[in-house]
């Protein structure tokens, strides 16, 4: 994600946090999505086919999340680049 994307983001009041934030950078795909559903969070990911499989596999078990946004990495763009978990903000 760039710093752009993720200033805006906050500048919107959205809650943006990094598996790194989160003291999960070691944490599987499906630790991660877990976390993003016990927190109330919308996952941000590069991993296309695994997320997919993960939301489709949620559904075919009857358990929702918050959303998977499948983010589509630039070559050499984004190294370094780590899973962000969003949460909207809070309406009064």
């Amino acid at each position: 994600m760039s710093a752009f994307l993720w200033q805006s983001w906050c500048a919107r009041g959205f809650v943006v946090q990094t598996t790194q934030e989160a003291g999960r950078i070691n944490a599987s795909d499906e630790e991660q999505l877990e976390y993003a559903v016990n927190q109330q969070l919308t996952l941000l990911a590069h991993n296309r086919d695994d997320f997919a499989g993960l939301a489709q596999d949620y559904f075919a078990h009857g358990r929702t999340h918050h959303g998977i946004i499948i983010a589509v990495r630039r070559m050499n763009f984004c190294k370094g680049c780590w899973r962000y978990s969003i949460r909207q903000p809070q309406t009064r």
